[in-house]
């Protein structure tokens, strides 16, 4: 079972195990996380290693699982507690509520099954693995089913949307064909009424002779019409004719420009009413696009590593930028917030943000968000020289619904450090971020304007 990068590299298992055995690491020496907390604590009062403490409560939870005649509190005692643990008393270490909804879905599934499949041997240590596997690093099933669920969402949306098209097509039609009948059939009776005017043959006719023995007076047979006559008649006749259709495209140029009636708006129509002034729109492109920089392969650490998410409280506004106020320090450009304009379910956002090493010496920096994946940044961590300046990408993902009380407190937030002279690594580690007791933070809105 591959995910993430692995799918694209091709399954290692070496791989596989450092991912999931550093992820494991983390949760007992990453004083972020309550569990590095507690053994602290207890490696504190006891002098035990809390590798070694770690390790035994794992050992103790297999065997009951193995030996107790009820493994079934077990099992389920320590799914139901770690989360309520992250929810009422760590709310800012806990998941997002996505996942939470993910992982409570699969436990009552799988809690469902278990009169069923409990006879089978360590069917409780499976489940409990299961149940891990949904947050435990490569693997990451969470994001999996995430995934699933929003393309099934965007289907449904899609669909309903096409159906709606269709819906409200059909009832244009059908109030155009209403609105349009009245005035036909009023046409047609006043056409109707009106007597069929005489044609030129009936004019040119002689008067019939008066040989029957009834005499009735003659009538004046109409005067012939003289050639030079028949231009001016036949020229007035073309004019009558003629000024309906000026009239309708005086009416048409009158009209605002980039508005045309809608009976002759088509496809061919919107293109040949560009100006040939008019620029196309740009798309936005990632800093990998940049000459010089290269691609990055693979998904993004930012979306399957906790280490770069942030509590869903608000950052601190940065005031000073100029080098003069920031010796030895970190320049990011903009200071304060990045705005992001809509639409915003219509593709991949993406802005770019300038990160200068201001200082004397190296620096190593992270960048952290709160509303992953809605918003990632590449590249998410790096080392940079003295004086060296980079460009990092910060995208904002498709929102198929975008609400402002979501979005509201959403930022990112870059956290570095100064290295030593005599640090010369070249790759950058968390470890950098952790060893260091002089770690600052600089902080950026994220705005949406729809």
């Amino acid at each position: 079972m591959a995910c993430g990068g692995i799918a694209n590299e091709g399954f290692d298992p070496s791989t596989v195990f450092e991912k999931a055995s550093g992820w494991v690491k983390e949760r007992v020496h990453d004083e972020r996380h309550f569990t590095a907390r507690w053994l602290k604590q207890i490696e504190e009062a006891t002098g035990v290693n809390r590798c070694i403490i770690a390790q035994s409560v794992a050992g103790i939870v297999t065997l009951s699982l193995c030996c107790a005649q009820q493994p079934f509190f077990i099992c389920n005692g320590v799914l139901v507690a770690f989360p309520c643990i992250l929810l009422f008393v760590y709310p800012e270490e806990c998941p997002k509520k996505e996942h939470l909804t993910i992982y409570w879905v699969c436990f009552g599934i799988l809690t469902a099954l278990d009169g069923a499949l409990k006879k089978l041997p360590g069917y409780y240590h499976i489940k409990l693995l299961l149940m891990l596997l949904l947050f435990v690093e490569p693997f990451r099933l969470v994001d999996k089913i995430e995934k699933i669920a929003e393309e099934a969402n965007r289907r449904n949306n899609c669909e309903n949307t096409n159906d709606a098209t269709r819906t409200a097509k059909s009832d244009v039609m059908r109030a155009t064909k209403m609105k349009s009948s009245p005035k036909e059939e009023k046409k047609k009776e006043e056409s109707a009424a009106q007597p069929a005017p005489p044609s030129q043959e009936t004019l040119a006719l002689p008067p019939e002779p008066l040989n029957g023995p009834e005499q009735r007076p003659a009538e004046a047979a109409p005067a012939p019409v003289s050639e030079e006559n028949k231009p001016a008649e036949a020229s007035k006749v073309d004019s009558r004719e003629k000024e309906p259709i000026k009239e309708e495209v005086k009416q048409e140029n009158e009209m605002p420009k980039g508005l045309l009636s809608p009976s002759i708006i088509t496809d061919q129509s919107r293109t040949e009413t560009k100006s040939p002034t008019q620029k196309t729109a740009v798309e936005s492109f990632s800093t990998t696009d940049i000459p010089g920089n290269s691609r990055f392969r693979g998904e993004n650490p930012m979306t399957n590593n906790r280490s770069y998410r942030l509590p869903l409280t608000p950052g601190v506004d940065n005031k000073d930028i100029e080098p003069a106020n920031n010796l030895r320090d970190l320049i990011v450009f903009p200071t304060e917030k990045i705005v992001f304009n809509a639409p915003f379910d219509f593709d991949n956002i993406t802005y770019h943000i300038k990160v200068t090493n201001n200082s004397l010496h190296r620096m190593a920096f992270a960048i952290k968000c709160n509303c992953i994946p809605r918003i990632i940044c590449y590249p998410p961590h790096g080392i940079l020289a003295s004086k060296e300046t980079i460009a990092v990408a910060v995208t904002c993902q498709k929102i198929l619904e975008f609400s402002e009380g979501v979005v509201k407190d959403d930022r990112i937030a870059i956290e570095y450090v100064i290295m030593s002279n005599k640090d010369q690594r070249k790759e950058f580690t968390f470890e950098l971020l952790h060893s260091s007791e002089t770690r600052c933070r600089k902080n950026l809105a994220i705005e949406y304007n729809p």
